[in-house]
Parts: structure tokens; C-alpha cells; sequence
């Protein structure tokens, strides 16, 4: 192959610049540094030594940059001339990637590293530099040795030192200043730092990227866990991908280890498993990813997931078995490499901060137990192959654990109603123990009572067989209550005579006893409900009444309304003077679900208010819970948000680790909504939609996804278009298990409006042009296709698609048309018309042609007739919006005749140009 010119090369060079980072570049520039120094152009050597560090440093092997930067001073020490401003500039800029890459390779001793930084020095010095950066590589070099002291000192005289030309950009020194302050627990001051680039006021190649991730664990420590998510959604979708990005996409996996988002960060590593493959890169780079990655598996070891397979990652090299790498093969073989890594830099250091730096990561216990973060992940528990784990502490009990001890527990917790008291029995019955004949009884009716609503006949049987042991154990008063069990799953199974008639009985024989001091006030309650829950029950089963207003008594076999109700009241009454407020809330509750019935929901909620407050005083709060709820929900339906939020918090507050997971899905849902309703507050919207969606995963993926969906919205409504577009990114491929074809294209619409405003051009295209096509034969969508067809033109616009940009602003102008909104027609032909001027000649309807007077004069030609269609409707007819157009179509007309001149100018002067003197 012939050897290239040196014009061959400068071209190439300026090629393989505006190539995307990766191997391939690397490899390219490499190649030009041979065929530049062959071409034996000095100046032409230089740029190629810079554009082969300028790779190195940006596609993440940076151990590699060494050698040319040697090369590269001894070119300036030999012939100066060779460099440009822009090179010499590059030339000093390059010291600090060369000396702090130094560091980043343990085998480099500290004396070449000590010693290219006093050679930094001397020639910043002579060069007329500020020293700040060397003071910045000083103490980098005294924080990775461990040297407190120095670190602190040199950072100091790095903040009083001027700031010039080959000072780090202020975004990248804020985060890196930021990092010390946080490293010595100094969270506020580098978070105050921070804020300019979090904010975006100050931006790089590489900020915010690293500053998110940077403030992920120091806003976790400070409780500022929505800003920690934010930045998390955020940044992730910035570093995604990014070669010499990898201890920033380390950091986030450590971050969900961390607040029980394991799931998700195995996602994340499973997108990055390649970086776990010895590569290129530096190796502190390649600690620090190693580090993320052994953080997120020991928590998944923590949780019995060390056999869990772990998909698209290879089975690491050295672990002598086969089948595919798990968490524990992986863990195990990382662990080896993050040790053996520590140990090369501690050799070099002199210290052990780096391995001492590792562990104290390693052993961290999570700063969250939950933070929502949007994903719809799930560990896949089904694949883990380890043996049979034992049974849960609620089925079974140490055999330490005496019967006596047992038997209080349970009976302390029936006594208080508790929801877990049926649990307790159970364990009493696997505890092993011989149990005493009136325990094996109450233990059999809770299995019967467990059947009632499943098999009522059954049910009845086992519990009439229960009421006679009972009785022969001499246990009347629970026998009672075991024949009123009996005599309700009697009417569930459709014998409400039985069930009534010997209701009549145990509620005489219940009045006796208690007469004759028998039975306790709760006691004799129980055995007296048994007519109240029969009515109520009998009325709630049949369908409610049309016509709200009615409350008489229906036909022969119907319930009564009213005589359930006065038997509720009745009962109700009697409970509050004896004193037992859990039955008096179950009773209040009754009565709201009456009124309910009749439609007077004044009345039902003064019973619920009631029935929670009398729960809550009985110390029973769970059963709280239901009518909280239900008063939530009606403050909804009458507009009183803030009621319903209160409602809400109270419920979950109530419930408590009581509920269960679709209790807070639902009552999630219920925040979500009350709180959507109270537009300053969509910064709360996010977390309780997104711990909804979490809650509703696995039980309701429509109501998992919806719920995520409107924390995109709420991120989108707060300007956040990075966390708002990270969480559409992952919802829009499922976004029809939701939506139907108007949701979908609403959904497509904001998606499309958050990628605009992060000036992804074509994305958004895409996803207009995508939500047009939906609603495009809706004729209750018109003006939606409009509008979307309208964004889609300037997407394509924007993106650069000038010839989809212009059939896509005058399909726009014709749907306007259709919908007789001449104003925005107008906008969108004046638009087209621009486009034709300023198009490439194979952008304006496929024709070839590189006249530009001629794209002008055709642009002037659609302009005027946008202005001729406005001037058309008759003055009288004219409303503002029309005549505002027609002002600015006009000041256009005459932009575009001075755009005519310049082109005519230009080609004039070329054709002068071409002529022989």
C-alpha cells in the first residue's frame, strides 16, 4: 500500500475526529500517527499525536496516552515550530490528562509520577501559566496515596490559585471539589458546589454526567431521596454507554444495591456486562466498576440469591464449573480481581487507602430499604437453583419456644382483634407441641372460620363439630359464639330461616348468661350480632337500589333497608355503653355503607369519620384503615384534595406493615391522584406513583404502568425532561398495555416534547409522527393530528430533515385548513417557504439543483402566496390572529428579498470569479 501524502493524512485526520468514540477511532488514529510521522511534516505529526491522545482519553484508555505524550514533548522540545496556538494550547491541556493517567496505572512509580508533575510545574512556569493545575494533580496524588494533610493542603492552594487557560473547565473542577468535600463527609458543602452543574449552569463533555452520580449517595445520606432519584434517572441516561463514562455507570449500580433497587441494577449491569471483561482501560477505572458491580452482588447474596443466573454474563475465567455464571461465581471471581487490583496500587502507594477505600464500600449496608425508581423489574427469583429454603418465622417457631409462650401470644393477639391472631394458632399447631384439647378446638375453628366465603356448607359443618367439643371441655361461652359462626355460614349458604332461628336461640341463652354474670361485656356482644350481620349481610348481597332516594322495603324475600339499619343503631348503641369500641367502629362502618345505599353520603361520612376514630381509640388501627380510605375516595369525589391526601396518609399511617401489597397499591393509586389534583405538588406525585407502580407490578401491569406514566408526566410538568424522558424510555414499549389509541398518542406527544427539549431532534420526530398516525382517522382528534403533524415538521427541522421537514409542514397546513385555522396554516407554509431557501438543492421536492437565486425566487413565490391567502379574507372579516399574520408574513417577505440579493450578489461574484482576465 503506498504511503499516504501528508494532504491524505490532514484529511484523514479531520475525518476520524468527527468519528464516534470507540475502538475503531482508536485504532484510526493510531494508524495516522505512523503515516504522519512517515510524511515528515512536523506540524502534521503533532496534530496526530494530539488526535491519538484526544481518542485515548475519550474512549476510555487513557493507559495508553502515555507514550504519545512522551513523543509529543519531545516534538516540542525539538522543534516548537511545529505548533500552532491550538496545538500548544493542547500541548499544556494534555500535561494533565498525561500525569494524572500516570496515577490511574499502579505500575508507575510515585517518583515519575512526583517527578512529571514537578516537570508540569517548571514548564507552566516558563510557559506563563497559573500553577492551579498542578496544584489540583498534587493533590490528587495526596488523596489516592492516603496523604490526609498534604490532599487537604494542596486542595486549598488549588482554590487560591488564579484560574487561566489551562485550568479544568468550571464544571469539571466544581465536581471534582465537590468529590473531596464529599469524601470527608462534608455532604452539604460539595452538594453547594454541585449546584451550578446540577442546575446546568454549568456544563462540559462530561458535566453533569459524573456530578449526578457523584450526588447520589450524599443526597441519600442527607434525606433528599427525591433529588437522589432524579439524578439517578437523570444522569444514568446521560452515561449510558459512554466508554470512559464506566465509574460513573458503577456508581449508579452501586446506588440501587443500595435502596433496594437490585433488580434494576442488575439491569444495569447486564447493559454494561462487557466492562466486566479486562480491557483497555485504566485500572482505576476498571476498580471502581469492579467495586459498583461486587457492592450490587453482595446484596443479592445477602438475599439468597447467590445461585441466581445471571443472564448475557459470562462465566468468568478461573471458576473450574460449567453451566452459566451466577451471582456467586461472578461475586467470588470479582472479589479475586478487586483484591488483586488493591493490592498493585497499595504497592505502589505505600498505603492501603485503596484497598481500605474498597471495603469500607463493600461492607455498606443499604441507606434505603425502598426508593421507587420506576423500573418494572423483578429479580427472577424462579431461576435461582438453591435447595428449598425452611419454613417462614410466621408458620413456624424454634422448638425453644414453649407451648405456654405460644398460647399467651396467640391469645394476647386474638384479644386484640389483631390481624395476624389466626397466624398465631397456626403456629401453635406447628410448633410440634401436644396441645391441650381446647387449644386443637380454637385451632380448628380458625381453619373453619377461613372457609366461610369459600365453602359456607363446609364451613358450618367443621364449626357445629367445634361449638360440641367445646361445650364438652365445659367452655360454653365459646361454644356460644362457635354456634352463632355455625348459624351465619348457614346463611351464607342460602338457609337464612336456620340461621335466624338460632340466632333467636343463642341470643337468649347469651341474655341469660350475662344476667347471670356469666359472660364479659364483649362476650355476650359477640353472641348477640348474629341478627345485625344476617340483615346487613342479606341487604350489601343484593344489588343496591336504582333510584337512590328509595329506602322502603322490597318485595316478599327482599331485605329491608330501614330495619337493617334500625337494628345496626340499636345494636350500635348497646356497644357504646358497654364499652367496646373495635365493634362499635364495625357497626358505624355498617351504617356508612347503608347510607351509601340510599345516596346520602353526608351521613356516610360522618359514619366513617366515626368508625375510624373508634377503631383508632379501641387500639385496633388496621381497622382503620378501610373507612380512611373510603373517606379519601368521597373528599375526591367532592373536590376536597387536600382531605383526600390527609385521608390517605392517615390510612397507610393506620395499616401500617399490616397492609398488604395490594392495600398500598391501591391506597398509592389514591395518593397519587389527590396529589396529581394539587398541580404545585407534582414533585410528591412522582414518589407516590412510582411506589404505586411498584406495588401494582406483578398483580397489574395497566395500573403498574399508568402509575409510572404519570410520574414521567409529573417530572415533565416540573421542567425535569431527563428524569421525565429516562422513565418514557422504558415505558413507551409497553405503553398499549394501558392506553388505547388516544392514550398512546398522548403518551408518544410528551414523550416527544421531553426528547425536544433535551434537543433529541429525530427521536421526537419519530414519536409525533408516530401519535399523528394514530389519531389521524379519529375525527374527535382532529385538532390533535394537527398539532402533532405540525411538531413532527419542526422535529424534522430541527433534526436536519429538510426533505421530510417540508411535505410535513404543508401536510400540517392542510389539516389546519380542514379545521379553518388559517393563522397556524399560515405559520406552517411560512415555514415550507424557508425551508425551499435554505434547503440543499436535493432537499426542495427532489430536485437537483445548486442555484440558489432560483431556491430563493421559488421561496419568495410560496411566501407571497401565503400572504395573498390572508390578504384574501375580506377586511371586515379579518379577526386579530389573521391580521397579526398577515404583519408577519410581510416583515418575512422582506427578509426573504434581502436573503435574494445576497444569493444573486454571491453568484455574480462567483461567475466573475470563473471568468479569464
Amino acid at each position: 500500500m503506498p504511503a499516504m501524502t501528508a494532504a491524505q493524512v490532514w484529511a484523514a485526520l479531520a475525518e476520524n475526529a468527527q468519528a464516534l468514540n470507540g475502538p475503531v477511532k482508536v485504532a484510526r488514529a493510531e494508524y495516522l500517527v505512523d503515516a504522519a510521522e512517515a510524511a515528515g511534516d512536523p506540524a502534521l505529526y503533532a496534530q496526530a499525536l494530539l488526535d491519538v491522545i484526544n481518542a485515548y482519553e475519550y474512549c476510555a484508555e487513557q493507559s495508553k496516552l502515555l507514550v504519545p505524550f512522551a513523543r509529543l514533548l519531545r516534538l516540542w522540545d525539538r522543534d516548537a515550530g511545529a505548533f500552532d496556538a491550538r496545538r500548544r494550547h493542547s500541548l499544556f491541556w494534555y500535561f494533565k490528562w498525561a500525569t494524572g493517567g500516570m496515577l490511574r496505572v499502579p505500575e508507575v512509580p510515585l517518583t515519575s509520577i512526583t517527578g512529571w508533575l514537578a516537570e508540569m510545574e517548571s514548564r507552566y512556569r516558563q510557559a506563563g501559566h497559573s500553577p492551579r493545575a498542578v496544584h489540583m494533580g498534587r493533590h490528587r496524588l495526596a488523596r489516592a496515596t492516603g496523604q490526609a494533610a498534604v490532599a487537604e493542603r494542596e486542595f486549598e492552594a488549588w482554590l487560591d490559585a488564579p484560574r487561566d487557560a489551562m485550568a479544568d473547565c468550571n464544571a469539571c473542577e466544581a465536581g471534582d471539589q465537590g468529590w473531596w468535600h464529599a469524601f470527608n463527609g462534608r455532604d452539604e458543602e460539595a452538594l453547594r458546589l454541585w449546584e451550578p452543574v446540577l442546575g446546568g449552569q454549568l456544563v462540559c463533555a462530561e458535566e453533569p454526567h459524573r456530578v449526578l452520580a457523584y450526588s447520589l449517595l450524599p443526597l441519600l445520606r442527607l434525606g433528599r431521596t427525591d433529588e437522589a432519584r432524579g439524578n439517578h434517572l437523570r444522569g444514568y441516561r446521560m452515561a449510558k454507554g459512554v466508554a470512559n463514562l464506566r465509574s460513573t455507570i458503577a456508581m449508579h449500580i452501586e446506588f440501587c444495591a443500595l435502596t433496594g433497587n437490585e433488580a434494576r441494577g442488575l439491569e444495569i449491569l447486564t447493559e454494561h456486562a462487557g466492562l466486566l471483561a479486562p480491557g483497555a482501560e485504566d485500572a482505576t477505572s476498571r476498580l471502581e466498576f469492579l467495586i459498583g458491580t461486587q457492592v450490587l452482588l453482595r446484596r443479592l447474596s445477602a438475599a439468597g440469591l447467590s445461585d441466581l443466573t445471571l443472564s448475557n454474563i459470562e462465566q468468568p475465567a478461573g471458576i473450574a464449573r460449567t453451566g452459566p455464571a451466577t451471582v456467586g461465581s461472578v461475586a467470588a471471581r470479582i472479589q479475586e480481581q478487586i483484591d488483586e487490583l488493591c493490592a498493585r496500587f497499595d504497592a505502589r502507594n505505600g498505603s492501603t487507602t485503596v484497598s481500605d477505600g474498597a471495603a469500607e464500600r463493600l461492607t455498606a449496608e443499604p441507606l434505603l430499604t425502598s426508593l421507587p425508581l420506576g423500573s418494572a423489574g423483578a429479580l427472577p427469583t424462579h431461576e435461582v437453583t438453591a435447595p428449598a429454603a425452611s419454613p417462614a418465622p410466621s408458620v413456624s417457631r424454634p422448638a425453644a419456644v414453649s407451648l405456654d409462650e405460644l398460647v399467651a401470644e396467640a391469645e394476647r393477639l386474638s384479644d386484640a382483634r389483631h390481624p395476624h391472631a389466626r397466624q398465631a394458632f397456626e403456629r401453635i399447631a406447628a410448633s410440634g407441641h401436644e396441645l391441650p384439647p381446647v387449644i386443637a378446638a380454637r385451632i380448628d375453628r380458625n381453619r373453619a372460620r377461613i372457609l366461610l366465603e369459600q365453602d359456607p356448607a363446609a364451613a358450618r359443618g367443621a364449626l357445629c363439630s367445634v361449638a360440641e367439643r367445646l361445650a364438652q371441655l365445659g367452655e360454653a361461652a365459646e361454644a356460644r359464639e362457635t354456634r352463632a359462626n355455625a348459624a351465619f355460614a348457614a346463611f351464607l349458604a342460602g338457609d337464612r330461616d336456620t340461621a335466624e332461628s338460632e340466632a333467636v336461640v343463642i341470643g337468649a341463652e347469651a341474655e341469660a348468661a350475662y344476667a347471670a354474670g356469666d359472660l364479659t361485656a364483649r362476650q355476650y356482644l359477640n353472641a348477640r350480632s348474629l341478627p345485625v350481620f344476617i340483615a346487613f349481610n342479606a341487604l350489601t348481597r343484593q344489588p343496591a337500589p336504582t333510584d337512590a332516594a328509595t329506602d322502603a322495603p322490597g318485595e316478599q324475600g327482599e331485605a329491608d333497608p330501614q330495619l337493617a339499619a334500625e337494628l345496626v343503631r340499636s345494636e350500635l348503641e348497646i356497644t357504646e355503653k358497654l364499652g367496646d369500641p373495635g365493634r362499635a367502629a364495625v357497626y358505624q362502618r355498617m351504617l356508612a355503607q347503608l347510607a351509601f345505599r340510599r345516596g346520602d353520603h353526608v351521613e356516610a361520612g360522618v359514619r366513617l369519620a366515626a368508625s375510624r376514630d373508634e377503631a383508632v381509640r379501641a387500639g385496633q388501627p388496621w381497622d382503620a384503615v378501610e373507612p380512611a380510605e373510603t373517606l379519601a375516595q368521597l373528599a375526591l369525589q367532592q373536590g376536597d384534595t387536600a382531605a383526600a391526601e390527609g385521608h390517605t396518609r392517615d390510612a397507610l399511617v393506620h395499616g401500617g406493615d399490616l397492609l398488604d401489597r395490594a392495600a398500598r397499591a391501591r391506597l398509592y393509586s389514591l395518593l397519587t391522584e389527590a396529589l396529581w389534583r394539587q398541580p404545585e405538588r407534582r414533585l410528591e406525585v412522582v414518589d407516590a406513583a412510582l411506589r404505586a407502580g411498584d406495588l401494582w407490578e406483578g398483580t397489574s401491569e395497566p395500573d403498574s404502568l399508568h402509575s409510572r406514566f404519570i410520574a414521567a408526566r409529573a417530572y415533565a410538568g416540573l421542567k425535569r425532561h431527563g428524569e421525565a424522558a429516562a422513565l418514557f424510555d422504558e415505558l413507551m414499549q409497553r405503553v398499549h398495555v394501558p392506553y388505547d389509541g388516544a392514550g398512546i398518542a398522548m403518551a408518544r406527544e410528551q414523550y416527544a416534547d421531553c426528547l425536544t427539549q433535551l434537543g433529541e431532534h429525530r427521536r421526537a420526530a419519530e414519536q409525533y409522527l408516530a401519535a399523528a398516525a394514530l389519531v389521524q382517522h379519529d375525527p374527535r382528534n382532529r385538532l390533535s393530528h394537527a398539532r402533532l403533524a405540525w411538531s413532527a415538521a419542526q422535529a424534522l427541522q430541527s433534526a436536519g430533515l429538510t426533505a421530510e421537514a417540508l411535505p410535513a409542514y404543508r401536510r400540517a397546513a392542510d389539516l389546519w385548513s380542514e379545521l379553518g385555522n388559517l393563522p397556524a396554516r399560515a405559520r406552517c407554509l411560512r415555514s415550507a417557504a424557508w425551508l425551499i431557501g435554505w434547503a440543499k438543492p436535493e432537499d426542495t421536492d427532489g430536485q437537483s439543483n445548486d442555484d440558489a437565486p432560483a431556491r430563493w425566487t421559488a421561496a419568495l413565490a410560496a411566501m407571497r402566496s401565503v400572504l395573498a391567502e390572508l390578504t384574501a379574507v375580506p377586511r371586515e372579516e379579518r379577526a386579530e390572529p389573521i391580521t397579526v399574520e398577515i404583519g408577519h408574513t410581510d416583515d418575512q417577505l422582506r427578509q426573504m428579498l434581502g436573503c435574494l440579493r445576497e444569493a444573486e450578489q454571491q453568484a455574480t461574484q462567483r461567475t466573475g470569479a470563473d471568468e479569464p482576465t
